[in-house]
């Protein structure tokens, strides 16, 4: 029997899908005080880089490139954060949150 490439096999385990509660889904998203300092403060850095980036004419394809992904690293940070912010509202206040 052919052996499977350690690459192909990780690359299928990245889209397993784990069933999780709804409650067990929630207390998952929710990160520490710490990561979510780590994360901010990720953010932050790349704000700054955004911010620094500066248009250098006949390389603009790189200068777009490189905005749309930093925006986008930006805008999955901002969204774990958030997430994670949710979680938490809705296991410590879930009355509040049904309505």
């Amino acid at each position: 029997m052919p052996q499977e490439h350690p690459q192909v096999t990780q690359l299928v385990s990245l889209f397993k899908v784990v069933e999780l509660s709804d409650k067990q889904e929630l207390a998952a998203r929710i990160f520490t005080n710490e990561q979510l300092a780590i994360l901010n403060n990720d953010r932050i850095k790349l704000a700054q880089e955004i911010m620094n980036l500066t248009y250098q004419g006949e390389k603009d394809d790189m200068y777009a490139l490189r905005l749309a992904e930093l925006q986008g690293q930006l805008l999955n940070l901002s969204y774990l954060i958030d997430c994670s912010y949710r979680a938490n509202e809705e296991l410590n206040n879930p009355i509040t949150n049904q309505e």
